[in-house]
């Protein structure tokens, strides 16, 4: 995790008046690896972030720093449909609607992932990652 997600979870954690104890039972996991997260030492499983969002009441793209809107968007963004060639880790994340809405997934983004070879033994969190770095690098490019 990068340090700004560390920030913005404990933010969040305050703001809900919650602990660092009570957040980490809800995840269930130690307060020290919580702590760790929150300096940005560690990290969490995909499916334990998408659970803290839940209970911050934000979402994932906010807390790695995709968007600087905390707030949940209730629309889920649009799936173009995958070709049938698609790699196993993409049919999973599609199929993930809750983790495409929380991360708010593009059809862009659809398309960039699609065009990265992906070996076959790639997981969730791999696809989550390569998802990330491929709109930073996308961010980069629109700066110049």
């Amino acid at each position: 995790m990068t340090e700004l997600t560390g920030i913005r979870f404990r933010q969040l954690r305050r703001q809900a008046a919650l602990s660092q104890r009570e957040v980490a039972a809800q995840l269930g996991m130690h307060q020290g690896q919580l702590s760790r997260l929150e300096r940005g030492e560690g990290g969490l499983t995909i499916e334990r972030m998408q659970a803290a969002a839940k209970i911050l009441g934000t979402t994932l793209a906010y807390l790695y720093g995709e968007t600087d809107d905390p707030a949940p968007d209730a629309a889920a963004p649009e799936q173009p449909p995958l070709p049938i060639d698609a790699p196993p880790v993409l049919r999973e994340l599609a199929a993930a609607s809750g983790l495409v809405r929380d991360l708010q997934v593009t059809a862009e983004d659809w398309d960039r992932l699609l065009q990265v070879p992906l070996p076959e033994h790639a997981r969730l969190t791999d696809c989550v990652e390569l998802l990330l770095l491929l709109r930073r690098i996308h961010a980069v490019e629109n700066r110049r």
